[in-house]
């Protein structure tokens, strides 16, 4: 279980997630519910193959969808709610979290948090048996800028990378917080947010 908390107390729980689970599951972290899984879409899914033209690997069907990769340099938290409103990410309190964390530079993030609508598990997972639907204190957009604010005060320096790394301070450059936001299924609301470190070279 991971709480993430903003300096003011605000905070919201995310499951522990779950890696090389056999089946499509809401808390398998390896698994991308991309659009076109759902029975209202056509079966084409949009991050891939990686030949794909970027033009066409959208259905006709579908209206937000998107990738999005920040650091927190630049007033992230103000710019970070239009952008998240713009991808129409919805602020329903019946949803479910599931993260993870790894100290592994080649895996890619730091921290990340698979965000679940109530309507993607019994639509898309079957699974709202197993997750209860309990309305959260926090909209999910709300949460998700939450998490945004508490891996910044956890990991806003480059000591605080290297030590959560087991890394030295480079000499040829430095490093910093950014993240990525992926709207993994826009249909029955399915997002993931994570914290990445970002080499700046000199």
């Amino acid at each position: 279980m991971f709480i993430f908390e903003r300096p003011d107390g605000l905070k919201f729980v995310a499951l522990l997630g779950r890696t090389n689970v056999s089946g499509k599951t809401a808390a398998d972290l390896d698994f991308l519910a991309e659009e076109g899984d759902g029975i209202y879409h056509r079966t084409r899914h949009v991050f891939g193959p990686p030949t794909a033209d970027v033009l066409h690997r959208v259905t006709v069907e579908t209206a937000n969808l998107g990738l999005l990769y920040f650091d927190h340099r630049f007033e992230t938290l103000e710019k970070l709610r239009p952008a998240l409103e713009l991808l129409n990410v919805d602020n329903s309190k019946s949803y479910v979290v599931f993260g993870a964390r790894s100290h592994e530079l080649s895996d890619g993030y730091i921290t990340q948090a698979r965000f679940v609508s109530d309507f993607a598990l019994d639509g898309y997972f079957e699974e709202s048996a197993e997750y209860p639907s309990i309305e959260k204190p926090l909209g999910m957009l709300d949460a998700m800028v939450v998490f945004v604010e508490a891996e910044i005060q956890r990991f806003g320096s480059e000591s605080d990378l290297c030590e959560h790394f087991g890394i030295e301070v480079p000499f040829d450059g430095s490093w910093g917080l950014g993240f990525g936001f992926l709207v993994e299924n826009s249909y029955y609301g399915i997002y993931r947010i994570w914290s990445r470190p970002i080499f700046y070279s000199k």
